[in-house]
């Protein structure tokens, strides 16, 4: 799990996601803690058993799914999404990383939902709230 600081673009957010997460750093960071980035989950892809060990940590690394952020609460464990214009493709994402996990690190806490984006499909505001999906625009 990588470290985050202001200002530093976690890898797999391009720079504009990054600056809105710094954004909502800006107002939230002090509630919540535990804080944990490109959290890995699911299933990683396969490789032949004669391959190098090398090749089969990089593979192992490269191709599971990676959560933007984990964090908590003293009620809650948050899987945290945060995407330039959330359009309805988030939402399977979404529920996705929350399922994978809960089947991966089996909290003893409640796993919520967050997103953070800068612009959200009116489309998809009405299901977010449906399904108890925190949302913030920054």
């Amino acid at each position: 799990m990588a470290r985050f600081y202001k200002g530093h673009r976690l890898s797999h957010l391009n720079q504009w996601e990054s600056y809105l997460w710094s954004k909502w750093l800006d107002k939230h960071i002090d509630e919540y803690f535990g804080y944990s980035y490109d959290v890995h989950v699911g299933t990683p892809a396969k490789v032949p058993e004669d391959y190098p060990d090398w090749v089969k940590r990089d593979v192992d690394a490269l191709s599971q799914k990676r959560i933007d952020v984990v964090m908590e609460d003293s009620h809650n464990i948050y899987i945290v999404e945060v995407k330039e214009r959330a359009s309805l493709e988030c939402l399977g994402r979404l529920l996705s990383y929350r399922y994978l996990y809960i089947e991966t690190y089996n909290p003893t806490k409640p796993v919520r939902i967050i997103l953070v984006s800068d612009k959200i499909d009116p489309d998809l505001l009405p299901q977010l709230d449906s399904l108890e999906i925190q949302y913030f625009i920054v």
